[in-house]
């Protein structure tokens, strides 16, 4: 099977594999319908998936969209899984917009941090803001892609609040993004109080 052929003029050789094992052979061609290659800076959904340009991971690592590759802000590896908190400062203000949270108002600033359990746990995330913002937790399926490509595990709209908590229980172990989204234009900064202990 050749998958994505474009259409075009193709040629089939057929070729012995060694030097009188030439014969007759008998071939069946058939041909189905096949999704069209993702062109990822066109502006259309090329392949009718849902995605497009570098929103499908099939532009993961097109030039195109090296501008779309997560770049964490902060950096916590690992998290302590004792209890203790850490302490981190984001910046949405200025930060451009780097990701879509399906709890938060569209077109918010973000900033994001990087965050690796070496096991289940389960996060508590207290927070101090200026502006208005929500906050998710999302699998880091990979440096090339957008910070917001992987599952969400959870997300919250903080509603404006100035202070509050909020928990991830019985995370996998692995490496995530924890994305801070102004809501709307309420950009500001998020001071946040991370800990975790093991589920």
């Amino acid at each position: 099977e050749v998958p994505n052929l474009q259409p075009d003029t193709y040629n089939l050789i057929v070729e012995g594999f060694s030097p009188g094992s030439e014969g007759k052979l008998d071939l069946t061609l058939s041909i189905s319908s096949d999704r069209q290659l993702e062109i990822c800076n066109n502006h259309i959904d090329d392949d009718h998936d849902g995605f497009t340009d570098c929103a499908d991971r099939k532009c993961a690592t097109s030039p195109a969209c090296a501008q779309n590759q997560c770049r964490p802000d902060q950096t916590i590896d690992p998290v302590p899984l004792t209890g203790a908190s850490v302490f981190k400062l984001l910046q949405t203000s200025g930060n451009g917009m780097h990701a879509q949270l399906p709890c938060a108002t569209p077109g918010g600033e973000t900033a994001t941090m990087e965050i690796h359990l070496t096991a289940a746990a389960d996060l508590s995330i207290q927070w101090n803001q200026i502006g208005s913002h929500s906050i998710a937790l999302v699998t880091n399926d990979g440096q090339t892609l957008s910070c917001d490509a992987g599952s969400f595990k959870g997300c919250l709209n903080s509603g404006g609040v100035a202070t509050g908590m909020t928990s991830f229980t019985n995370v996998p172990s692995g490496h995530y993004y924890l994305i801070v989204a102004a809501n709307g234009t309420s950009a500001g900064s998020v001071s946040l109080a991370i800990s975790g202990m093991p589920h």
